[in-house]
């Protein structure tokens, strides 16, 4: 151990005398000039980089992706409030339609009664039907669904619930009115009638 730093004291001094020995004044003032210009420069471009002037590429890409992810998430917002906007309008639509159809029965706001009743569950459908779809060309959406807590035969092992389920048939385009609906969920003779 003592053999290999001797070793490399010996080597730095041999070092040290070829430099001052064959460099002259000069050559080691110029290449000591040198040394302080890149210092300098290099302080000079840490300092700007601290400040902020002189930004690296990648944060051009870092700004860009953050401006785009802000305004992905604005819109994502705006929809969804616009969304729940009009779901709460559908529901109370809904709930109208349902109160009407109820009372044009007879049946007076006991919901029990609407199971085993497939003449008024129809009815209900038939009723509703028009306003899902209304609401559907309105809300920025590619379809509609609503449920109710009532079914056509309360026997079955798994309990079912009636309701309809609209969907537009070209889900890709961005103008609603003219698009094609389809029906998967609901009585077939509304669909028929509609």
């Amino acid at each position: 151990m003592l053999n290999k730093l001797t070793k490399i004291k010996r080597l730095l001094l041999i070092g040290k005398e070829i430099w001052h020995n064959k460099r002259s004044m000069r050559g080691r003032f110029i290449i000591y000039l040198l040394s302080l210009v890149l210092l300098a420069g290099s302080a000079m471009l840490i300092l700007l980089n601290v400040i902020g002037i002189v930004q690296p590429p990648s944060h051009d890409i870092d700004r860009f992706l953050e401006y785009e992810l802000n305004t992905r998430t604005n819109d994502i917002k705006r929809q969804m409030n616009a969304l729940a906007a009009h779901n709460i309008d559908l529901s109370q639509q809904l709930q109208n339609d349902i109160d009407r159809v109820m009372l044009e029965q007879g049946i007076y706001n006991n919901y029990d009664a609407l199971n085993n009743n497939p003449e008024t569950l129809t009815a209900i459908q038939q009723a509703t039907y028009q306003t899902l779809a209304a609401k559907m060309q309105q809300a920025p959406a590619s379809g509609a669904l609503y449920l109710i807590n009532a079914s056509v035969n309360t026997n079955l092992l798994e309990p079912t619930y009636n309701g309809l389920f609209l969907k537009f048939t070209n889900i890709y385009s961005e103008n609603t009115l003219f698009n094609e609906t389809c029906m998967f969920r609901g009585n077939p003779q509304v669909a028929r009638n509609n």
